[in-house]
């Protein structure tokens, strides 16, 4: 027996497949709209669905149901399979651009003979879709955006899936090259959200042999003048590449392959400054990075923080911030459970909370317009509420927070009524649908929904998806000066494909007054325990845990959340 969500899978996918090939019209949507009940099943009836002891038809047909009776008791997706064989792969790709939905796709498919995102890319630079109905200038325009932020992402990788291969290889190095030490530089030191090139820095007795060793795995190739690394790109990893240099040598070469070159030449400049008789890096023997720093009169700058933006003069006054850890926070508010498209039962969140010593967690699922993740209607909230009373009641040792996840509607409006969104303890406010707004169409949209005296959180803000889907067009001013205002915190997602207020953002958001709040958007009980790991690529927008407002107790955080809950009425924009 497949799961719900895979079945429901099944079904979304066999109605992309009859839109872009146009088959069947009224078909498509009858299949999206029996995922949604497929979804709105308990466990319990899905079984007994499956095993033929339910009369729910879904609304499908004779056919339809037969197929996924089918691929339900046995996986067996041969329709979905032979309608995919009829579809240019390419399709489904340009599927993942903002602006092109079945419909487009399909006209670019038959009207211009466009499968591919680089046939897309050739015609938008030479303006050939001005004859397609429903494409024009500004379309292009959004498009070839987007396209070179795709060229940009190829060969990236998340940080978590590079520092999931990276620790495997580490396992297998350290024994097989006799190596002392061994440890990641580059990007995935300094926190980096996607890593293009993962380095290594290791230390050896006999550097030449470790060196000739590690050059035996296929495809790789020395390097350096004279060689000292190894260079190689495994089929289905990002490139690599492990410098291998004698013991003395390891605290330079590692801070010098750490940092990015802009941070490097600030540190030269300061050390020449200092001592103009220095030794030059390359040849120092320094004991330890504290070690390097301390003969710049520096204290050690965290790897995070090495970008060439301002940290030397902050080091060198005094100002360096102190860094916000996972050990600071108090407890999670974005958090989903079975109720909508979450994986675990709220009891099984809040002693999940309770294993790790958090104080409080908030379930916030989603909202009734994202019907897709079985949004809950008014009535299953108020139902949820009375379910989390129930578990807080049994699991003294956290408090449970009950909040949701609400919709910003295209208008800017939010997705319950002002009653039902008192009912709550918290409510976070994002965006989940109508992304290719202008700029000043979406951030007019966030601004009234961050009016909303019931909003508390703003969620994955910029709405981007690493590697797959641009940020939304903001007026990021204007959006942290409102969120100031109002009292909102703008989140921190930990997701690894969010990672999202960009850590660019932070520190102009933090200077406008905005608090941040840092949430794993969890989905899985296992994401709850991955937030220190997305944590860190927030510490390079010079994070504090005092801008953070979940680092504070859960009566103080009680406190903050209802501060407002007498709010003025909505203001439009």
């Amino acid at each position: 027996m497949v799961a719900r969500s895979h079945a429901a899978r099944y079904l979304r996918e066999m109605a992309l497949a009859m839109e872009l090939l146009g088959e069947a019209p009224g078909v498509p949507q009858t299949l999206s709209a029996a995922a949604r009940q497929v979804l709105a099943l308990s466990a319990e009836r899905w079984r007994q669905w499956v095993a033929g002891n339910a009369v729910e038809r879904l609304g499908l047909s004779d056919e339809s149901l037969r197929d996924l009776g089918n691929f339900a008791r046995h996986a067996r997706r041969t329709p979905l399979d032979t309608l995919q064989l009829r579809i240019p792969p390419g399709l489904y790709e340009l599927l993942g651009l903002p602006g092109l939905g079945p419909q487009r796709v399909r006209r670019l498919w038959h009207e211009a003979q466009i499968v591919s995102v680089k046939q897309l890319h050739r015609a938008c630079r030479r303006r050939h879709l001005a004859g397609i109905s429903g494409f024009g200038p500004g379309l292009e325009a959004r498009f070839l955006d987007a396209l070179e932020g795709l060229r940009r992402s190829q060969g990236r990788w998340l940080r978590n899936e590079a520092l999931r291969i990276a620790r495997r290889r580490e396992a297998k190095w350290r024994p097989a090259a006799g190596l002392d030490r061994l440890a990641w530089a580059g990007e995935a030191r300094r926190a980096w959200e996607t890593v293009g090139l993962l380095t290594w820095v290791a230390a050896a007795a006999n550097p030449e042999a470790a060196l000739g060793r590690l050059s035996l795995q296929p495809g790789a190739r020395l390097a350096g003048t004279p060689p000292d690394r190894v260079v190689w790109t495994p089929p289905g990893e990002p490139r690599q590449e492990v410098i291998v240099v004698e013991a003395e040598r390891f605290a330079a070469r590692w801070f010098l392959e750490t940092g990015d070159p802009a941070h490097t030449t600030a540190f030269l400049q300061r050390l020449a400054e200092i001592n103009p008789a220095a030794t030059p890096l390359e040849l120092g023997l320094p004991t330890s990075e504290e070690d390097l720093y301390a003969q710049a009169e520096l204290p050690w700058i965290p790897p995070a923080l090495r970008e060439g933006r301002g940290e030397i003069a902050a080091a060198a006054a005094g100002r360096l911030p102190t860094l916000i850890r996972a050990r600071d926070l108090r407890g999670v508010f974005h958090v989903h459970t079975e109720w909508s498209d979450g994986r675990a039962s709220i009891a099984e969140v809040a002693s999940a909370g309770a294993r790790l010593g958090w104080d409080y967690i908030g379930i916030a699922d989603h909202s009734q317009s994202a019907y897709y993740a079985r949004g809950l209607t008014p009535e299953r909230l108020a139902a949820q509420a009375a379910e989390v009373r129930r578990v807080a009641a049994g699991i003294p040792g956290v408090r449970l927070f009950h909040g949701v996840e609400c919709d910003i509607l295209p208008d800017g409006s939010l997705d319950y009524t002002d009653a039902q969104l008192r009912s709550l303890d918290y409510v976070i406010a994002s965006i989940h649908s109508v992304t290719a707004m202008s700029r000043e169409a979406m951030t007019a949209r966030v601004v009234r929904a961050l009016r909303h005296p019931a909003v508390r959180m703003f969620a994955h803000p910029s709405g981007r998806l690493l590697l797959q889907r641009p940020a939304c067009a903001l007026d990021w001013p204007a959006v942290f000066g409102t969120a100031a205002e109002m009292g909102v915190a703008i989140e921190f997602n930990t997701t690894p494909d969010r990672l999202d207020l960009d850590w660019r953002l932070i520190r102009t958001a933090t200077e406008q007054g905005v608090r941040l709040v840092v949430n794993p958007d969890a989905h899985r009980l296992a994401a709850l325990e991955m937030v220190g790991e997305g944590l860190e690529t927030a510490t390079k927008g010079w994070l504090t845990p005092e801008q953070v407002i979940n680092t504070r107790s859960a009566e103080a955080m009680e406190d903050w959340l209802h501060a407002t809950r007498s709010g003025s009425p909505e203001t439009d924009v």
